[in-house]
């Protein structure tokens, strides 16, 4: 929520009392019939924020514009009342995502502004603040500063230095150096937007808890999760003391805490946060507001996460609806969402519709955001990862790299997002043998997060894993050991004992040591890799079907097919069956029916080893 938004909405009605009067005089100067459609234009701007207040913003919108097309026809072109419904319509069309149609209407007004009240007055100011966050929203972040900072300097004329006004600019700009990672800048940034609302507001006002909601996720993007927690409280006890228990700003920092629980592998307390927070707004706000939507997606991102993909799936779903509803079908928030659900269709192996979900966000994102956007590369980035599971490895290397190159457009060559990108492009590199190619993405990757992120945040410990895993394919098996460790102690300390991460190192860790040929020392990080992953996200997650194939394989290599057997009857349910979540054409489901050939060879049993490969045959082909 962009403060100062709600406080517009919240005075419509008031304006509608204020303005009666005036009309009525001109209404005598204009005649009746001309003053009693201003008078209605009056009402349907005020009614436009109060559709936008119930969350339907396409019913706001259309008010809103009607009114503006009233007062174009009857008033002055610099009439206050042009001014005050261009603001409305741009306003509604930018929560809408028709970001080139608010930005025509936030121009004309600006002009208008500058015109009338003069290029430094507070009325400027406030539409170069709203200029400013739909170019943030559409990733033109040079021009969002320069409109911030322009902003800043007239609000610090005309309010003062520790105006409250001026405090929001300088929130506003945090968020803006976050999404640029510009971390230490928006640190400082928020640090002293909050002591200005705390001196000039109190330290228990409303709008003291954004200061700290922002820092909370600030501090969680930064791997610093017990920070992130305390800061996210102290937000949730302002806002409940200020606005009571029930309001939707409540709800927005129970469901950041929700996301923060789930992001330490506490899903227990993430699911039911999540629970909390999406009760409070659907009292307050109604089950088909879209910040309701918002939380269903986190939501389902959580039920994702934990393998409960039918969950998920209806969760997405529900939130698609409600978005499309609200915001329009051509909203960004519509093709996030599709986005989300093309995710879910990829871990179940369901390919066909994932590649079609990965196109059709794509385009949404494009049309809405541009090309250029990183929520597109988002998309392309989710297609190469479908195309890696396919083992369509040249398609996935071509839009890795396009991945890289666009973030490195949209955010600068200087970003998490970035690095992320190049560990990514690096494994493809390493399935073509391109090792030192591999090599030099990682190691750039690595040096980019311990300037940007730290060493020991969470990205270190994916670079690291990547760096260690291409060093076991290499055979430089010292390499690989001492940074698959360092990989695993950044894990253990940023998360608790038994999250799935550190699952990821132990695993690849057993890895290495099978590649050194000491199983013994590989059988218990596999056993404890499995009891992680089957504690934390249920029998029938992908990653426990992999753990156990591969405990399978090594059971056999150790002598031992009978017990191989078993563990591999507990994998193949996770890939068939009545209760199967994942589609059967899932590439781990080949995997096991091949292991399961090769162990009934070593029991002698050839007939069911030729169904057995025979079965995992066809399910290859259906990649």
């Amino acid at each position: 929520m962009v403060l100062g938004f709600a406080c517009l909405a919240g005075c419509a009605a008031r304006r509608l009392a204020r303005f009666i009067a005036p009309l009525a005089l001109l209404a005598g100067c204009a005649g009746v019939e001309s003053g009693q459609e201003l008078v209605r234009a009056q009402r349907l701007n005020a009614q436009a924020w109060e559709q936008f207040e119930r969350g339907r913003y396409a019913e706001g919108l259309a008010r809103g514009r009607e009114a503006l097309a009233a007062r174009e026809r009857l008033l002055p072109a610099g009439h206050v009342d042009v001014d005050e419904s261009l603001h409305t319509v741009a306003a509604l069309a930018r929560w809408q995502g028709r970001y080139a149609e608010a930005e025509a209407l936030y121009r004309r007004s600006l002009a208008l502004r500058e015109a009338t009240a003069g290029r430094d007055s507070a009325k400027v100011a406030d539409t170069l603040n709203h200029l400013a966050l739909l170019k943030m929203a559409t990733a033109r972040y040079a021009e969002a500063e320069a409109l911030f900072g322009r902003s800043l300097a007239i609000r610090e004329q005309v309010w003062g230095a520790r105006h409250r006004l001026v405090a929001q600019t300088l929130l506003n700009l945090a968020r803006l150096h976050v999404a640029q990672a510009r971390y230490a800048e928006a640190e400082a940034l928020l640090a002293k937007a909050r002591a200005m609302w705390e001196e000039t507001l109190g330290p228990r006002h409303a709008d003291v808890a954004y200061a700290y909601h922002y820092g909370g996720r600030l501090a969680q993007i930064r791997g610093r999760y017990e920070e992130a927690e305390r800061l996210y409280q102290r937000a949730a006890e302002i806002r409940q003391r200020a606005l009571g228990g029930q309001h939707p700003g409540v709800a927005e920092t129970l469901a950041a805490l929700a996301e923060l629980a789930a992001e330490r592998g506490q899903y227990a307390d993430a699911d039911r946060l999540a629970r909390q927070a999406l009760a409070i707004q659907e009292q307050a706000l109604g089950s088909e507001h879209p910040a309701v939507a918002e939380t269903l997606v986190g939501f389902a991102d959580l039920q994702q996460t934990r393998a409960r993909y039918r969950e998920a799936i209806d969760l997405y779903r529900r939130a698609h609806r409600i978005q499309e509803l609200s915001l329009g079908p051509e909203h960004p928030a519509v093709a996030l969402t599709t986005l989300g659900l093309a995710h879910v269709h990829r871990s179940l192996g369901r390919f066909s519709e994932a590649e079609d979900g990965y196109g059709r966000s794509r385009l949404g994102l494009e049309a809405a955001l541009g090309p250029e956007h990183p929520d597109v590369a988002s998309a392309d980035a989710g297609l190469a990862q479908l195309y890696w599971d396919q083992a369509r490895f040249y398609l996935a290397e071509e839009l890795q790299r396009r991945v890289v190159a666009l973030r490195e457009r949209a955010l600068g060559s200087d970003h998490p997002d970035v690095a992320l990108g190049l560990v990514s492009l690096a494994r493809s590199y390493a399935v073509h043998e391109r090792f030192q190619d591999a090599e030099a993405l990682i190691r750039r990757a690595i040096a980019m997060t311990e300037r940007i992120m730290g060493s020991r945040h969470p990205n270190m410990a994916v670079c690291a894993q990547a760096l260690g895993d291409l060093y076991r394919d290499q055979g430089r098996h010292d390499l690989a050991e001492s940074w698959s460790r360092r990989a695993l102690a950044i894990r253990e300390q940023a998360y608790a004992p038994a999250h799935p991460e550190v699952a990821t190192s132990l695993h690849g860790l057993a890895r290495l040591e099978i590649a050194r040929e000491r199983h013994d020392r590989a059988e218990p990080l596999l056993a404890e890799a499995f009891r992680i992953r089957d504690g934390s996200l249920g029998a029938r997650h992908p990653l426990v079907g992999r753990t156990l194939i591969e405990m399978a394989t090594l059971q056999r290599t150790l002598g031992r097919p009978a017990e191989a057997e078993v563990t591999l009857r507990r994998a193949l349910p996770i890939y068939e069956g009545d209760g199967a979540e994942l589609s059967p054409s899932h590439p781990d489901h080949a995997d096991a029916l091949e292991e399961l050939a090769r162990v009934h060879r070593a029991l002698g049993r050839q007939a069911e080893a030729d169904e057995a490969q025979a079965r995992a045959a066809v399910f290859r082909t259906m990649r």
